[in-house]
């Protein structure tokens, strides 16, 4: 399904939304902009070819929900929906190291 998002001062852009995906892909600026906003003053690695924020899964109870706006309906966004733990999406392949490693769910794409 396509359809818009506003930000800011009642700026509106085409969005386009796929059940299909776990990740919100957001335009570039954009992305990064929210993770910084989402991780605040805490540690966190951006990764700028791939526009993923790495973040340590301890911080998650810092975090918040948040709520997207399409054509006038209101998404709200679980810290769970977007908080991926690595330790999870690995597996049985996941190391010791991955056990503290989360990416945001928000990519600058």
């Amino acid at each position: 399904m396509t359809s818009g998002y506003q930000y800011g001062y009642g700026l509106e852009f085409p969005a386009m939304v796929s059940t299909g995906n776990a990740l919100i892909y957001a335009p570039q600026g954009l992305g990064h902009e929210l993770q910084l906003r989402m991780s605040k003053s805490l540690s966190h690695f951006y990764d700028p070819a791939s526009g993923i924020m790495i973040v340590s899964c301890e911080d998650k109870i810092w975090y918040q929900d948040f709520s997207i706006w399409i054509d006038g309906f209101e998404f709200e966004v679980m810290v769970d929906d977007y908080f991926l733990s690595m330790a999870d999406m690995l597996g049985e392949e996941a190391t010791e190291q991955d056990q503290d490693v989360c990416i945001l769910g928000i990519v600058d794409d």
